[in-house]
């Protein structure tokens, strides 16, 4: 398993002060906080976390299992948390994370999960004059190298076009 210089210190940093965000960890390496972002997904695909014979001399024993643990909640962990959103409903994301020590993105899952949100519906897009139809304006924009945006407001506007095509959400 082949790991950047910079992948390895930013597992380093995670996992040697586990109560850095990726945002400080982003200004002690003078990176952007997406970019910390990515190396931690490029780390997990590659199965870092997880590898018992992932090169440990540049950490302490252990892994990071701990850090990652409230994105694969069982229901038993996450219960004391549904419990405290039904005792108290107006509960930001924010407090979430200060009480129970989880990712923001998990508190908010799990208020949309008792709230009954769905998360944005990704819906099939049309190219009008090809017929192509892709699954998301994200894949329809990557067609013809265009900003998703653009394509998006095509869709709500018959009288658009973007990239010099018409384009229309299929439901």
């Amino acid at each position: 398993m082949k790991i950047s210089r910079r992948h390895k210190e930013v597992y380093k940093l995670l996992y040697m002060d586990q109560t850095l965000n990726y945002k400080q960890i982003a200004e002690k390496l003078g990176i952007s906080e997406s970019t910390v972002r990515s190396h931690v997904i490029d780390l997990r695909n590659k199965g870092a976390f997880n590898d018992p014979h992932f090169d440990k001399t540049i950490i302490q024993e252990g892994s990071l299992n701990s850090i990652f643990k409230d994105m694969y909640m069982t229901s038993d962990e996450e219960e004391p948390i549904i419990d405290y959103i039904k005792a108290n409903p107006r509960v930001s994301g924010r407090e979430l994370t200060n009480i129970f020590n989880i990712r923001l993105g998990s508190a908010k899952r799990l208020l949309q999960k008792y709230r009954g949100e769905r998360p944005a519906k990704i819906r099939k897009v049309m190219n009008v004059e090809t017929k192509e139809v892709f699954n998301s304006v994200r894949l329809a924009s990557a067609s013809v190298n265009g900003a998703p945006a653009n394509i998006y407001v095509a869709c709500r506007n018959d009288k658009l076009t973007a990239y010099g095509y018409h384009w229309k959400f299929v439901d």
